[in-house]
């Protein structure tokens, strides 16, 4: 038996060391494995390392623009700011000690082709209108606001003496005067606490 699988084994050896098996094989390998440049961590890598160059240009690009373009742009203009100023510093001087005869009229300042609306004309219509509008408001004050104040006041002053009347009366009166009022306590269902016909809220001393 040993001898059989000696023989087997002497074989297969001979067999798959042939030439035209092994180009065969190494073939197939290299045809279905994964290169290492194309491994997910190689990808990784790199485009890890493309993005740290990418930082990098960007972030010495913005410090060029601030150092070469934006600090030279924030002197320049502070400098012209400056001149701008002194210059009408000089100007504000000068007019103040100026009389009228000494300044100019300019008149092409006064060319318009249509005239401003606070004009005489403009302002003297808006005149009119604020004293109609006072007026008119003035009328529904005295004549509707004032009246109706009135009225209302001594409606609520008789529905109070009535009400009072009534009260002075229910206080002197017996439970046998006071009517049952029945149609009041119809409930298709009875309350869950008490005898079931007074509400959670009622005082005996009050309500009867």
């Amino acid at each position: 038996m040993a001898s059989h699988f000696l023989v087997v084994g002497r074989l297969s050896k001979t067999l798959f060391n042939k030439k035209p098996f092994n180009t065969v094989n190494t073939t197939a390998i290299r045809k279905y494995a994964t290169p290492i440049a194309e491994s997910g961590e190689s990808k990784f890598a790199a485009e890890r390392k493309a993005i740290e160059e990418h930082a990098k240009g960007t972030s010495q690009l913005w410090k060029n623009i601030t150092f070469y373009v934006c600090f030279p742009a924030v002197l320049i203009g502070t400098a012209n700011s400056y001149r701008i100023a002194s210059a009408h510093s000089e100007h504000s001087d000068h007019s103040d000690h100026s009389t009228d005869d000494e300044r100019p009229p300019f008149q092409y300042r006064r060319i318009r082709i249509k005239p401003f609306p606070w004009g005489d004309a403009e302002r003297k219509a808006i005149e009119e209108h604020a004293k109609g509008t006072s007026q008119l408001w003035k009328n529904i004050t005295f004549y509707v606001c004032f009246p109706a104040v009135l009225i209302g006041t001594a409606n609520s002053y008789r529905i109070a003496s009535a009400h009072s009347e009534h009260s002075d009366h229910s206080d002197h009166s017996t439970d046998d005067e006071r009517p049952p009022f029945q149609y009041r306590r119809i409930r298709i269902k009875p309350f869950p606490w008490g005898d079931g016909d007074t509400t959670l809220f009622h005082n005996p001393a009050v309500n009867k």
